[in-house]
């Protein structure tokens, strides 16, 4: 199934799939030559009934990727898997999945609602907490530049509010940097905040692939954090990206207490790929 979450380009495949095949798999399908996406998740049942979980998704690096993980969510509302029973469940469209997400140890709770196209759904998920926030300074170009690294479990994304020259030639210097962090993914946020607008740029580990994504869902709350820290307020926007916007709500009460990501995702394809030989 072929997901677009803010044009984040996202391919789930049901198939079981060993994860030494991953990143192979991955590389080929991503390719413009072939399905031609931003990433790749494998999808897998849970292990057991009594986990509560209702599936599992497994990304292509090991790492967490919040965009895939709602796809996933609307991927199963569009397979009408039914989801969790809620109290206010009045509307039969409204569906709560608990999704088992590599790169974090606890599920992520995700709700999806439909709308009136087929195929597209609003799907929130609920981002787990950063493990650490933290100020770092890098020297680029004769320029000091001012970054908040936001890490959360399975990837870690550094905001800049400032403007950086040469992002890509910028990027190996951070990668060095932070190398004994053994990071999983790695992203750069360039935020504007004057007019909400952010461009995502993420690496990742297992595929060595750097990647201007159309859209990041963990990139968007990463930024909702650092502004959040930075304020020491609650913080409620749309950020706005090359593929489309997502809204971010962090929760803050003496420290980041929940954050929330939500946007539309559409499922634009399903069906069988070919690998050849």
């Amino acid at each position: 199934m072929k997901c677009n979450p803010t044009e984040n380009m996202t391919i789930l495949i049901f198939d079981p799939v060993e994860p030494e095949e991953y990143p192979m798999i991955a590389g080929r399908i991503m390719q413009e030559n072939h399905l031609h996406a931003e990433q790749v998740g494998f999808v897998k049942p849970p292990a057991t009934e009594v986990s509560g979980v209702d599936s599992v998704l497994e990304m292509m690096g090991g790492e967490f990727c919040a965009n895939a993980t709602r796809s996933l969510a609307a991927a199963l509302a569009f397979r009408k898997k039914p989801g969790k029973e809620t109290g206010n469940k009045k509307e039969h469209d409204l569906r709560e999945y608990l999704l088992a997400v590599s790169g974090v140890q606890e599920p992520i709770f995700c709700r999806v609602t439909a709308t009136h196209h087929e195929g597209v759904y609003r799907s929130a998920a609920r981002i787990p907490l950063p493990l650490a926030v933290e100020t770092l300074t890098f020297l680029w170009e004769d320029q000091l530049l001012t970054g908040t690294l936001v890490t959360f479990p399975g990837i870690a994304h550094l905001v800049f509010q400032t403007k950086v020259d040469d992002p890509e030639g910028f990027f190996p210097l951070v990668l060095e940097q932070l190398k004994d962090r053994h990071h999983e993914a790695l992203g750069m946020m360039f935020y504007e905040p004057h007019d909400s607008h952010m461009k995502p740029l993420v690496w990742v580990g297992a595929t060595d692939t750097l990647i201007w994504e159309r859209g990041c869902g963990s990139g968007t709350a990463a930024v909702g954090v650092a502004l959040a820290v930075e304020t020491r307020q609650t913080i409620r926007k749309t950020i706005f990206q090359p593929g489309g916007s997502l809204e971010i709500a962090v929760e803050w009460e003496n420290g980041v207490k929940q954050i929330e990501l939500d946007g539309e995702v559409a499922v634009v394809a399903t069906g069988t790929l070919l690998l050849s030989e």
